[in-house]
């Protein structure tokens, strides 16, 4: 029970194990590691929700969910079985890189996002309206971003007043 009373005192959670087995510890360990992380590390927003550095796993399972899509609607996308979907958001397996840059893409997020090497999702939009400014010529560039900047201070002193 010391694994158990140790668990508790980690998550400030009273948790109450029925065996002693290791394994089951380190499964209960790695369940509530998941949903109580965000009480200890820093904080900051996706889409709406307050999230943290998180695993893989975990930031699959959010971005799924927001998305709304089920697990087997995904890993038909995918390609792969529901069943290893479900260990990925887990964590008891880690994805390919190729199976994991065709979750990113079957999710619209960046592959960057989901191995937690980017704090914030670009908006997809977004970028292929800067992908398309890429490609004008440099005069055209210059005008846009001259007025992008402009804009981005004026929402920012509007923002500012909000307060």
């Amino acid at each position: 029970m010391r694994v158990g009373l140790f668990i508790a005192m980690a998550f400030k959670q009273l948790i109450v194990f029925k065996s002693t087995k290791y394994k089951q510890h380190y499964q209960t360990l790695m369940r509530f590691k998941t949903q109580f992380k965000s009480l200890y590390l820093p904080k900051h927003h996706y889409c709406g929700r307050i999230t943290t550095d998180m695993s893989f796993g975990a930031r699959l399972t959010i971005v799924r969910k927001d998305k709304k899509i089920a697990q087997s609607e995904l890993a038909v996308m995918v390609g792969i079985h529901v069943n290893v979907l479900g260990r990925y958001e887990r964590e008891e397996a880690t994805p390919s890189v190729e199976v994991a840059a065709k979750i990113a893409d079957a999710l619209g997020v960046s592959l960057d996002y989901l191995v937690g090497k980017a704090e914030q999702q670009i908006d997809q939009a977004i970028l292929n309206k800067v992908l398309s400014i890429q490609q004008l010529p440099d005069e055209d560039k210059e005008h846009i971003m001259y007025s992008i900047d402009g804009l981005i201070q004026h929402a920012k002193t509007r923002m500012a007043y909000k307060k």
